[in-house]
C-alpha cells in the first residue's frame, strides 16, 4: 500500500514537472563529448572527492555543457512533454531517483560561436538565474609537450581562470575550440583540464559523431541575469540558509542531534567551487 501511494505520487510529480517544462530548440548536435569530472568536495579535506559523468554536445552555433543526467531528463521532458504521465514516468523517474546532478553541477553553460559569449544558467532556490560572460581564456602553449591522453596526441597549455591555475592537454586531432566548463580557445578539443593543486579535473572518456536529427535544448524559463560574483554570492547564502534550517528545530526534526549535525556538517564541507571569487 505505501508504495502504491508512493509511486503515485511519483508519478503525479512527474507529471506536472514534464507539462510544467518548455524547451527551445538552440541547435542541432553534431558531437557528443563525455567527460568525467573529479573534484574534491571540501577544500580541507583532500580525501572528500566525488566523480560525475558530463557532457559537451557540439552544434555549428552553440555547444551546451551540462550533467549528462539532466541533459537526459531534459531531453525526456521535451519529448514526453504531450503523453501520459505514466510513460513519462517510467523513463524519467529511475533517472531522477538513481543519478542526479550533485550541489556542484546542476547548472547549464552555452557558449555561442558566432558572438563568443558564455552563459551559465543555475536554479538556485528560489530563482533561475543567469551569468553572462564573454571573457578570453589567455593560454600559454606550452612547446615539445606532446603526451598521449584518452588515446588522443595531445599538446600542452596553461591559463589563470577564476582564481586557480590550469594545466590543459588538447588535440588537434578533434580540431574543435572548444572543452568542458567554460573552457575554450585551444586550437583543438581539450581532453583533459585541472588546477594545480588537482582540486577540479575533467578528462574525456568519450567523442562520437551524432548521425541523426538530436536537437540541443534550452529551458525557456524566465532568468534573473547577475554577474559571477553575485552568483557566488547565492551559492553560499543558499548554503548558510540550509545551515540555518537544520539548526532550527521548530522547522525540521531529526531523530538525534547527531543526524543533525552530520548533515550540517556535509553541507558546510560542499565548499570548494571550481571558481573563487
Amino acid at each position: 500500500m505505501i508504495k502504491s501511494i508512493f509511486i503515485f505520487l511519483l508519478t503525479t510529480l512527474t507529471f506536472f514537472y514534464v507539462h510544467a517544462q518548455s524547451y527551445n530548440q538552440i541547435d542541432n548536435i553534431i558531437f557528443q563529448c563525455n567527460y568525467l569530472y573529479d573534484y574534491q568536495l571540501d577544500s580541507t579535506d583532500q580525501d572528500n572527492r566525488k566523480q560525475e559523468d558530463m557532457y559537451l554536445l557540439i552544434g555549428t552555433e552553440h555547444s551546451l555543457f551540462a550533467h549528462c543526467s539532466q541533459y537526459k531528463i531534459d531531453s525526456l521532458t521535451n519529448k514526453y512533454k504531450n503523453k501520459n504521465s505514466s510513460v513519462a514516468a517510467q523513463e524519467i523517474l529511475p533517472i531522477m531517483m538513481q543519478n542526479r546532478p550533485s550541489y556542484f553541477t546542476r547548472y547549464h553553460i552555452i557558449k555561442n560561436y558566432k558572438t563568443k559569449t558564455i552563459d551559465f544558467y543555475e536554479y538556485i532556490t528560489p530563482t533561475y538565474y543567469v551569468v553572462n560572460n564573454n571573457y578570453k581564456h589567455n593560454w600559454q602553449l606550452i612547446s615539445n609537450s606532446d603526451t598521449i591522453i584518452s588515446n588522443y596526441n595531445c599538446k600542452n597549455a596553461t591559463c589563470y581562470f577564476a582564481g586557480r591555475n590550469y594545466t590543459a592537454w588538447y588535440t588537434t586531432e578533434i580540431p574543435i575550440s572548444d572543452g568542458p566548463y567554460k573552457f575554450n580557445g585551444l586550437p583543438g578539443l581539450i581532453v583533459k583540464i585541472e588546477d594545480a593543486k588537482k582540486e577540479h579535473i575533467f578528462t574525456l572518456t568519450s567523442f562520437s559523431t551524432i548521425k541523426y536529427n538530436k536537437p540541443l535544448l534550452l529551458s525557456d524559463r524566465t532568468y534573473q541575469q547577475i554577474n559571477q560574483q553575485q552568483y557566488t554570492k547565492a551559492k553560499k547564502k543558499r548554503n548558510e540558509e540550509m545551515s540555518n534550517f537544520i539548526n532550527n528545530s521548530n522547522k525540521i526534526q531529526l531523530s538525534t542531534d547527531k543526524n543533525a549535525l552530520e548533515i550540517e556538517m556535509k553541507i558546510k564541507k560542499n565548499n570548494n567551487f571550481i571558481e573563487k571569487y
